[in-house]
């Protein structure tokens, strides 16, 4: 069975739908989630993507986004992957929740979903794809 850790600009993408000038963001964001749903696969969400989509929205809104997955497994920052992911995030020079984000989903197993091109340069470490790849 699969596993998904899909960054936060991607459940942005899917709840507000989001466009840029060429590609319909939140329309891929969804077809990947109903593939996602369709196939029994399971989505990753720690509590760093969480405290992410606070900064935008409030619990109410937080918990209607995450109901467009069936199979999702909430899971807590242990210290360790909080050490590691700032360490990470320094030696790769990208934010701490990217590294803490990317050390979560590798002790998963889980193949991170995002849009930001950094952390393909993290690709010895984790498998990366953007939603579009899987539908």
């Amino acid at each position: 069975m699969k596993r998904f850790y899909v960054d936060t600009c991607i459940w942005i993408d899917y709840f507000e739908n989001r466009k840029d000038k060429f590609r319909p963001l939140g329309e891929w964001a969804f077809k990947f989630f109903r593939t996602v749903n369709e196939n029994n696969w399971t989505i990753i969400i720690s509590d760093f993507v969480i405290k992410e989509l606070r900064n935008r929205f409030n619990e109410l809104l937080i918990k209607e986004i995450f109901k467009v997955v069936k199979n999702k497994k909430i899971v807590s920052c242990s210290k360790q992957e909080f050490i590691e992911g700032l360490k990470l995030s320094k030696d790769k020079h990208i934010s701490k929740y990217d590294g803490i984000h990317a050390i979560i989903a590798r002790n998963y197993e889980a193949i991170l979903i995002t849009r930001d091109k950094h952390f393909i340069e993290l690709n010895e470490l984790i498998k990366v794809n953007k939603p579009e790849d899987l539908i």
